[in-house]
């Protein structure tokens, strides 16, 4: 199953993809929420340090339908604390379902 998982994930570049999706995100963020981003020290991008946390196969009441998750973690620059979480959501067609953008 993990073969298949990752053929699929790279058949479609879905971690790029993400990584993508989750700059986008964020550039919104910074200009649509300011007041918010300062409260967490966020001034520019180029402090967010993101990581792949993983992917996962899920089977979803939500969409009908089998998907794959990948899922990033959030960090400021210099720090071990994540600050918050980024996943997008792909069905096995690689074709991008929905995306969930969080700052704790």
């Amino acid at each position: 199953m993990r073969k298949q998982l990752e053929a699929i994930i790279e058949k479609y570049n879905l971690i790029n993809q993400t990584f993508e999706s989750f700059w986008i995100n964020v550039d919104n963020y910074i200009k649509e929420d300011p007041e918010e981003c300062a409260e967490i020290g966020l001034i520019n991008k180029n402090q967010i340090k993101p990581e792949l946390h993983g992917y996962s196969f899920c089977v979803t009441k939500e969409w009908n339908v089998d998907c794959i998750k990948v899922y990033i973690d959030i960090f400021l620059e210099g720090d071990s604390f994540r600050i918050g979480d980024y996943w997008c959501v792909y069905n096995l067609d690689g074709e991008f379902l929905d995306d969930y953008f969080v700052i704790d």
